[in-house]
């Protein structure tokens, strides 16, 4: 049983494409991957190490029928986008988001936040997905 969420997360970890275009914004080639969840580990400098994709405020919640029985459920999360530039986000968003597509999970809401402390911006959008409950495959 693999969780909906760690679907997500690995869709977008193991995507050379994704990295590839991370890399190329950041300026070099980073072995580490630049893909979190919860929060950004204080151990990078946000600034010079943008960008940066984190998951965060994950909800799994049953979706119930009629009959008050349930066999799948709701996948929500907030995928945060951290960079230097507003014209980043794009197309690593639109990357994501094709990603993010392949296993049924889908954008439904997007906004963008500045950072005041530190020369950021965060792009951030709220995807959803319906998932067999339990993370059972049918």
């Amino acid at each position: 049983m693999t969780l909906p969420i760690i679907k997500a997360y690995k869709v977008l970890n193991q995507s050379l494409n994704l990295k590839t275009i991370m890399d190329d914004i950041h300026g070099s080639e980073r072995e580490m991957s630049m893909i979190f969840t919860g929060r950004i580990p204080k151990k990078y400098q946000l600034e010079t190490e943008a960008p940066f994709i984190c998951l965060s405020n994950c909800v799994i919640t049953p979706d119930f029928r009629s009959d008050n029985q349930t066999e799948i459920e709701k996948l929500e999360f907030v995928l945060e986008l951290w960079t230097q530039k507003i014209e980043d986000l794009e197309p690593i968003l639109e990357e994501v988001d094709r990603l993010l597509k392949t296993i049924g999970i889908e954008p439904i809401q997007y906004g963008m936040d500045g950072e005041n402390e530190l020369d950021l911006r965060i792009g951030w959008k709220k995807y959803v997905g319906i998932f067999p409950k339990n993370g059972e495959e049918k």
